[in-house]
């Protein structure tokens, strides 16, 4: 179930479509959580929390345009220099290059096959957190050029801050059971104009580069 912030944006959607226009999201990210003290975005935008919100959260926006993380580096020039890695800065790198958790879930997603699995289901025992499941899971088969028939799955395990905090929700491990329709049952969707990677900037794997590079344009 897509929770406040995919209503939102889908919402917003839906009213640009019915005005024949895109829409840009050309600043998100996982929240602007930390607390007093903290500063910035606080820890979690460091932490596997952030990494968790995109892999759950940026399938669910295959109809958006454009996807803009905000930002790139914790080296930002609207407020002061801070030269410490890991302080809460708002990048996917920090001042040192160093690639955070978010940056290796978008380049986990750049290497997402074009057709989307729609037949799963999701067997959790034990959800536990607002009265439902915290595990998302994309399904994709081929690569990100097309070719193909490998299966990739992708699983986080997210629950969504209901406000600003000192420290990010911790998930409690558990054993979750993924259910994919027999092969020649599997149910494909493209999505729009026939990619779903094209609403989340995922049009090449160059997107996202690997073996530790900066993203191009994430």
């Amino acid at each position: 179930m897509p929770d406040c912030f995919v209503a939102d944006v889908r919402a917003a959607v839906a009213v640009a479509t019915q005005a024949g226009k895109p829409l840009f999201l050309t600043e998100y990210k996982d929240g602007l959580q930390g607390g007093p003290g903290t500063g910035f975005g606080g820890r979690h935008g460091d932490t596997a929390y952030a990494s968790a919100f995109i892999v759950h959260t940026v399938p669910q926006l295959a109809s958006v345009e454009v996807l803009s993380w905000w930002g790139l580096s914790d080296i930002l020039e609207e407020n002061w220099m801070i030269g410490r890695p890991f302080y809460g800065g708002y990048g996917l790198l920090t001042v040192h290059g160093v690639a955070k958790p978010a940056f290796r879930a978008f380049e986990l997603l750049a290497g997402a096959g074009t057709r989307r699995v729609s037949s799963i289901r999701i067997q959790d025992e034990a959800p536990g957190y607002m009265r439902s499941s915290t595990i998302s899971v994309l399904v994709t088969r081929g690569d990100a050029h097309g070719g193909g028939d490998d299966i990739q799955i992708f699983l986080s395990n997210f629950g969504p801050e209901p406000g600003a905090s000192p420290k990010p929700w911790q998930p409690a491990a558990r054993n979750v059971t993924v259910r994919l329709a027999a092969p020649a049952g599997v149910q494909e969707n493209d999505g729009a104009n026939g990619s779903w990677r094209r609403g989340l900037g995922l049009r090449s794997p160059s997107v996202v580069a690997g073996g530790g590079a900066p993203p191009k344009t994430p």
